[in-house]
């Protein structure tokens, strides 16, 4: 397998080499359940594809003692960015990177991770892998992951891909994708990569009844559903006019309609979880 597919798989949010930062977001509006935000982080247009390729949102675990090397010449990469769920993860980057420990993900500052140096995150944990072109990466090396520890990592990812960039069709021996959302470039998106703005994760539990509405000014909302069963609606004029079933396990997006109300709605009797990526462009 080319190690560019796995460099593909670690590869979460495609900006430009400068660092990223912490923000705080508004919660997304909730009736009868509660929000729990997970990362929040601003950019500017210079960091972020214009345009943009396309979108991923996926959980990628890495099983205890794997180690994997990528070099990163062999595709151009604009940045990374990973959020450990569960265990342990050592990375080397290739070039100055940036970190967030637990207690700053929410709108803390980062703190730089040098070149070459190997550093441990944990449960909680982010960081920032910054772009390099091609002829940069091939004197720089390779990126360097690993999982020292004895349980299972598990990693929540974002990717924005340029348009040239390839997708990738498989997995190194130890690495298991949980789920994988790809959605083609927006529209919404445009301004989104023109402006900047931010990019924020949520977990969203309801109850029986409770409704999940897409935050305000958004340009494209990617929802998980964990547990129990959702009902998309959009209403119009104080009407339903379309309703979808998302159960547990699927992923789906949502994008703006103009005069068209959108809206997640816990029709069961069990409570209904959601992981919600939002991408809000900077007014």
């Amino acid at each position: 397998m080319k190690s560019r597919q796995w460099l593909a798989i670690f590869m979460m949010v495609m900006l430009s080499f400068i660092p990223l930062r912490g923000v705080a977001q508004e919660a997304t509006p909730v009736s009868g359940g509660q929000s729990n935000g997970i990362l929040s982080v601003a950019l500017s247009a210079e960091e972020i594809p214009n345009p943009i390729g396309h979108v991923a949102f996926e959980r990628v675990t890495l099983a205890p003692g794997v180690e994997i090397e990528v070099g990163g010449a062999e595709e151009w990469v604009r940045a990374s960015l990973f959020l450990i769920e569960s265990g342990s993860l050592e990375v080397t980057p290739i070039a100055e990177s940036a970190l967030w420990r637990v207690d700053h993900v929410l709108g803390g500052d980062s703190e730089p991770v040098e070149s070459g140096s190997t550093v441990m995150l944990s449960a909680g944990d982010a960081i920032y892998l910054p772009a390099l072109l091609q002829e940069d990466a091939e004197a720089l090396g390779s990126y360097r992951f690993s999982n020292p520890g004895q349980e299972v990592t598990s990693t929540l990812q974002i990717h924005l891909h340029a348009p040239a960039a390839s997708e990738f069709t498989g997995l190194p021996d130890g690495m298991r994708r949980e789920f994988v959302g790809i959605l083609g470039s927006e529209p919404n998106l445009q301004a989104f990569a023109e402006k900047g703005g931010t990019i924020s994760l949520q977990s969203i539990t309801v109850e029986s009844g409770g409704i999940i509405v897409p935050p305000d000014d958004f340009a494209l909302t990617i929802y998980l559903v964990e547990t129990g069963t959702a009902r998309y609606e959009m209403v119009k004029d104080g009407k339903v006019t379309t309703e979808l079933r998302w159960r547990a396990n699927s992923i789906n997006s949502v994008t703006p309609y103009e005069d068209v109300e959108q809206q997640l709605v816990n029709r069961s009797d069990d409570p209904l979880t959601v992981l919600e990526l939002a991408i809000i462009p900077a007014e």
